[in-house]
């Protein structure tokens, strides 16, 4: 069985998270606010410096008017293109190799 990294998985929720606070046009005092913690408590969550529990994730929730399947999907499509980007790199990398004329025009259609 493969192992958990916790710590990608904080990222990619600290990115969905922030998203969605600024999608909303808050700042982070607002959310904290909202939330019941500290300003800085939530930027370090949104850096993914700290797992997010359960009440917690709750709160944000709430406070950002989202429900946790839009804040997780959110945090899934992030991974999704961190995974998209580096296939479409490896990708360039390999077309470089071989052509350059043809690199310079995948990385312009894909940059």
């Amino acid at each position: 069985m493969d192992k958990v990294n916790f710590h990608d998985d904080m990222v990619k929720l600290g990115v969905a998270l922030r998203i969605l606070r600024k999608r909303k046009n808050l700042t982070q005092d607002d959310i904290a606010k909202m939330a019941g913690i500290d300003r800085k408590h939530l930027s370090d969550l949104e850096l993914g410096k700290h797992k997010v529990g359960l009440e917690l994730t709750l709160l944000l929730c709430q406070a950002l008017g989202v429900s946790r399947f839009e804040l997780f999907v959110l945090a899934w499509e992030e991974e999704y293109k961190i995974y998209r980007q580096k296939v479409l790199r490896e990708q360039a990398e390999k077309q470089c190799a071989s052509d350059l004329t043809k690199c310079l025009f995948f990385l312009v259609q894909y940059a």
